[in-house]
């Protein structure tokens, strides 16, 4: 679990690692069709 003050200094890096995941995931399903 992360404390709050983390989470405002990570909120941007973790938004940006989940689109960047999210391409990744898209991109792995169109590999696989």
């Amino acid at each position: 679990m992360m404390l709050p003050r983390e989470l405002r200094l990570t909120r941007k890096t973790e938004f940006e690692a989940a689109i960047a995941a999210g391409r990744w995931w898209g991109s792995q399903y169109l590999n696989l069709r």
